[in-house]
């Protein structure tokens, strides 16, 4: 049971650090014509983008193009990631482990 909430823990927090990470990059406007940085892009973008869109989709765009989408996200996965650890826990006790 440690195992698997630790697991849980490292793919949140993973996931959270990709989130944090796309967003100072966008910050700082990259060279996209640089082979590396286009591929890491790419990368950081399929792993986040399916977290983010829906979130994009109905939380509308406020003064000067500011995107709280990371924001939310990073709010709503600590939502989750607190619920499953906790069901998580109290499974572990009904089941005595």
């Amino acid at each position: 049971m440690y195992f698997l909430s630790y697991l849980i823990r490292t793919i949140f927090n993973i996931f959270s650090w990709l989130i944090i990470i796309r967003t100072i990059i966008s910050w700082l406007a990259p060279d996209i014509y640089n082979h590396n940085w286009r591929n890491l892009l790419r990368l950081l973008y399929k792993l986040t983008e399916p977290i983010l869109k829906p979130i994009r989709e109905y939380l509308p765009t406020v003064a000067w193009g500011l995107d709280f989408s990371p924001l939310i996200a990073l709010l709503l996965l600590n939502i989750l990631r607190s619920f499953i650890l906790r069901l998580l826990y109290y499974l572990a006790i009904d089941l005595g482990i």
